[in-house]
């Protein structure tokens, strides 16, 4: 069964885990400058963990296992957290989008860990 994280030891392994670390990167630098600009810091916050998260994701292959599926399930679960909250600063259609995309984020990951 191919899987996504099997793209981060075969031969797009280099190209897969720098673009992951680069976009953990840049949603890590994104809530930074969000922060500067607005009140909305714990959606910043939220924003800033899930960007490091990826880096951890990017840093740590498939290989490493227990480094590797830390990072990828704090990552997920922040990530559908995320979107949600995200539902509460975007504005309408946009907020409903991304609060079911959340929804449906985080109902995938329990019904893949059943």
């Amino acid at each position: 069964m191919q899987r996504i994280r099997d793209l981060g030891v075969g031969t797009a392994a280099l190209t897969f885990n720098i673009s992951g670390v680069i976009f953990g990167v840049l949603l890590t630098a994104a809530a930074c400058l969000l922060r500067r600009e607005g009140p909305v810091t714990g959606f910043s916050a939220l924003m800033a963990l899930t960007g490091i998260r990826q880096v951890g994701i990017g840093t740590f292959s498939e290989n490493t296992r227990t480094p590797h599926l830390i990072a990828a399930s704090l990552m997920f679960v922040s990530g559908g957290i995320l979107t949600i909250a995200a539902s509460r600063v975007f504005p309408v259609p946009w907020a409903w989008i991304s609060g079911t995309l959340g929804i449906i984020t985080l109902v995938a990951i329990i019904l893949f860990e059943i």
